[in-house]
């Protein structure tokens, strides 16, 4: 499970792929590729395509439609990533899983493991994770703080269609992350940014010789 995340969160990190874009594609990743531009397609997310949609007001608010969609997808997978870590951290103490392996295969095939994930962990929410974890030890309160702000904008996105409208967000109209619209480019970036560090500083808990 362990090296599973350790990959997604380097995909999160670059979208582009380890291999750099300068190299031919393979079969596989052709094939990959035709799905994620069919994908993107159904979804409105093909703004190479733009000039294709239909004319008139909707046109810009399908843009604004698909801006919508990224920032919301890039902000719940760096959640997610973040709350798979926040297990994996806990399961590693209370089961007492050596420094290796970094995967909790053996563990899987037991049925206190399993209960403890279907049954504790599935039912937990982030920041009773982040609790746990201060008190195996704690963490720095620029972590904290990290994980508040971020577990906010996830329940903005997840929990409204217009997150702007939430009573935190209702004044100005639209959301801030560290200051910035986090539907503009520096505002995402900063999430981005916020969350990348702090995965990396909880990584280093779980893994051994992780390297930011």
């Amino acid at each position: 499970m362990l090296a599973i995340v350790s990959q997604v969160e380097i995909r999160a990190i670059c979208p582009l792929g380890i291999r750099g874009i300068g190299m031919p594609l393979t079969k596989a990743e052709r094939n990959v590729l035709k799905t994620a531009k069919e994908i993107a397609e159904l979804t409105r997310n093909d703004l190479d395509a733009v000039d294709k949609w239909d004319n008139g007001e909707y046109r810009r608010y399908a843009i604004m439609g698909a801006i919508n969609q990224m920032v919301t997808g890039e902000i719940i997978t760096r959640y997610t990533l973040l709350d798979e870590l926040f297990t994996s951290l806990i399961a590693k103490y209370f089961f007492h899983v050596p420094k290796q392996p970094t995967n909790f295969k053996k563990w899987w095939r037991t049925k206190k493991f399993k209960i403890f994930n279907h049954y504790i962990m599935d039912e937990m929410f982030l920041l009773r994770k982040m609790q746990i974890i201060h008190a195996i030890k704690p963490l720095p309160g620029n972590i904290q703080s990290s994980i508040h702000r971020i577990n906010s904008v996830r329940n903005a996105f997840a929990h409204s269609f217009f997150p702007e409208n939430r009573r935190e967000h209702r004044k100005l109209g639209k959301v801030l992350y560290m200051g910035k619209d986090i539907r503009t480019p520096e505002g995402l970036d900063a999430f981005i940014t916020d969350a990348h560090d702090t995965y990396n500083f909880i990584a280093k808990r779980v893994y051994p010789g992780w390297v930011n």
